[in-house]
């Protein structure tokens, strides 16, 4: 069902574009392929990013109710409730959110890997098969071997995404405690994550680095847009007279 429901479609999505294309160049199909689907899941990343930014915003209240409210889980429950319902966040949105990115993302992984094999199977009966398939990223470097640089430019990539919202006020958490352990894990696993990045993809072939390249520079942009468009909320509601 995940082959014929997810990576199918989307495969023949990819091979429609090359055929229509006047360029037959993977890189560029791999690009317009990327702006698809991360368009396709734009209202479910910006829920996400809306949850994320809110969540860190109020991550020190939530603390301090947890402690104040610690033997009381009942009560605990209902303030964290209230709390979230005065900043228009449901923690539940933001996982189902979530949890549906994650099977077409994969899909998306299988979907390249499959360029790398025989794929003429998975077509659908009116997608005309192409004849040569040119794997080429502009002429530049073969899309389905490994570059090393490529997994540099995706994981860098990554790194000044996490660099910037660590930077933003209004998408960094302020616990009271700067000894606060779990703060401290988050930020670290949070620049780590690049490097790791990198180790996954160096190995791997360049399309899937250059997805990954692609798709954090347009998720930059989709957290930009996010975060200013709350910032503007929060200023309108800010001047906004009191009856």
């Amino acid at each position: 069902m995940f082959e014929k429901f997810l990576v199918q479609p989307l495969f023949n999505l990819l091979i429609l574009i090359y055929n229509f294309l006047p360029l037959p160049d993977l890189g560029l199909v791999v690009i317009l392929f990327t702006i698809f689907i991360r368009v396709l899941l734009w209202p479910l990343f910006l829920k996400s990013i809306r949850s994320q930014v809110v969540l860190n915003k109020i991550q020190s209240e939530v603390e301090s109710l947890q402690r104040k409210y610690k033997d009381n889980k009942e009560e605990q429950m209902k303030q964290l409730l209230a709390l979230y319902k005065n900043n228009n966040f449901n923690p539940f949105l933001s996982f189902l959110a979530i949890f549906v990115q994650l099977p077409i993302l994969f899909a998306v992984y299988r979907v390249f890997w499959l360029i790398t094999e025989d794929f003429s199977k998975y077509l659908y009966a009116w997608v005309a098969v192409p004849g040569a398939l040119n794997h080429s990223f502009f002429n530049l470097f073969d899309l389905t071997q490994p570059i090393v640089w490529m997994a540099l430019l995706a994981s860098g990539a990554q790194f000044v995404q996490t660099v910037l919202i660590m930077r933003n006020p209004s998408a960094q958490a302020k616990p009271k405690n700067p000894q606060d352990l779990s703060a401290k894990f988050s930020k670290s696993f949070a620049y780590f994550s690049p490097i790791l990045t990198f180790f996954i993809f160096k190995p791997l072939p360049s399309v899937l680095s250059v997805y990954w390249l692609v798709s954090t520079l347009i998720s930059i942009l989709q957290q930009f847009l996010a975060q200013k468009e709350l910032a503007e909320k929060e200023a309108r509601a800010a001047t906004k007279p009191i009856n």
